[in-house]
């Protein structure tokens, strides 16, 4: 109740300092974004990010999974339709290069998410595929695209709700 209480006496975001690792300069209204993000990140919210499409959504959940993994710790999940998983990938290797990123799809895929990894990217198929490698506690989650969980009571949107991690985005 102390977060929510000091959220209600909130007159102006706090300045977070954008990542210096971060290879991108982000516009104002990604800073804006993140530091939204950061906010809530630091207060124990989850968030929603929803604006029109080619505004740097991903772009402001690389910089706060930059931010978020300078630290060792668990891995942080994004889970994304299949058409933009490799897209997940390139955007962390062009902006956050620092970030260790395993997409899991493909007859290839690991039954174990290796310890050096820092972000985790997969499908919602896969999701339901291999239950057994998402069963462990994540540091963060993204879900993209997120109308997939709109039905509650839907397979995938129970799948999402059971998984283990402290923030969601």
């Amino acid at each position: 109740f102390q977060d929510i209480e000091k959220l209600s006496n909130l007159d102006k975001l706090p300045e977070y300092v954008i990542p210096e690792n971060l290879s991108q300069t982000l516009r104002e209204y990604q800073k804006t974004g993140y530091q939204w993000l950061r906010f809530l990140y630091e207060y124990n919210f989850g968030a929603c990010l929803a604006d029109d499409m080619g505004l740097g959504k991903t772009l402001q959940a690389l910089t706060l999974l930059s931010e978020v993994h300078r630290d060792h710790g668990a891995p942080s999940l994004v889970v994304a339709p299949t058409s933009v998983l490799h897209a997940w990938k390139a955007e962390a290797n062009r902006f956050a290069p620092e970030l260790n990123v395993y997409v899991h799809h493909g007859s290839r895929r690991l039954k174990e998410i290796p310890d050096d990894v820092d972000v985790v990217v997969t499908s919602y198929t896969l999701l339901r595929i291999d239950p057994e490698v998402f069963a462990r506690s994540w540091r963060l989650l993204f879900l993209d695209e997120a109308q997939r969980i709109k039905n509650p009571t839907s397979h995938i949107s129970k799948t999402c709700r059971a998984l283990s991690a402290k923030y969601r985005y």
